[in-house]
């Protein structure tokens, strides 16, 4: 047979029970909350290119696609600008995609020469700087 538990202690076991079990509503809710606010369709794209920006190599890569993008569409629209034939417009999108290809598997050799171009117009804009002699006093 058990021993008969005195009710001072019974009364103190209910309400630590009744504590923790607040306790641990308060932090269920906040975890859906948080759960929610993480399943949210913008969240999970920011997300998604956070991490994926992350990655030193994803960085160089997305550099090269957007450099590479930029210049098939900056092509497109200086040769054949906003057309309505539809001839020119399939073969604005091939050029697009062409040089956006081009661009971004030779992009270490296009700025290499982006870099050695803007050195020689630096230097044929910027005068050089003469050197005096530094004069005792």
């Amino acid at each position: 047979m058990k021993k008969p538990i005195a009710p001072g202690i019974l009364d103190q076991d209910i309400l630590l029970s009744e504590m923790k079990c607040r306790e641990d509503f308060k932090a269920l809710k906040e975890q859906v909350q948080l759960t929610y606010e993480s399943l949210k369709p913008i969240n999970l794209i920011k997300n998604a290119f956070k991490n994926a920006t992350e990655l030193p190599e994803m960085k160089q890569g997305l550099g090269k696609v957007a450099i590479g993008v930029a210049s098939g569409y900056l092509a497109k629209n200086l040769i054949f600008h906003s057309s309505n034939n539809f001839f020119k417009r399939i073969t604005g999108i091939a050029l697009q995609t062409i040089v956006t290809n081009i661009t971004a598997k030779n992009f270490d050799e296009i700025s290499q020469s982006g870099v050695g171009i803007f050195n020689v117009l630096k230097s044929l804009i910027v005068p050089k700087r003469k050197e005096y002699p530094e004069k005792e006093i």
